[in-house]
């Protein structure tokens, strides 16, 4: 893998926690919203209401695909840390690579 990092992340690590302040963000502006709707409900503002309900919902996906994105993330750490021998403990091959019971091994 090349060491040059052309991107804004430097890491995996600052990708994951980078999403993770996005999905916050979602999640208090999810809350503003909330508020917003209660308040167009209240007023009668039916046009305003229907609006705020669809950005609830966009709101609902990004913070759906957030938390997908920072699983993959998460799954890409563990993955290098197991391929670059990162994690303390770990042995030989035969250590680290361990069959899944409901997948045979190949023949």
């Amino acid at each position: 893998m090349a060491d040059q990092h052309d991107g804004p992340f430097k890491c995996i690590e600052e990708a994951h926690h980078y999403i993770g302040l996005l999905r916050d963000v979602a999640d208090e502006t999810q809350i503003e919203v909330s508020a917003d709707l209660a308040a167009a409900e209240t007023a009668g503002a039916r046009r305003r209401v229907e609006a705020l309900y669809v950005v609830m919902q966009k709101l609902s996906q990004l913070r759906q695909h957030l938390d997908a994105t920072r699983r993959v993330l998460n799954d890409l750490r563990t993955l290098r840390r197991l391929l670059f021998e990162e994690r303390d403990g770990v042995g030989g091959d035969e250590a680290r690579v361990t069959p899944s019971p409901t997948i045979p091994p190949p023949a």
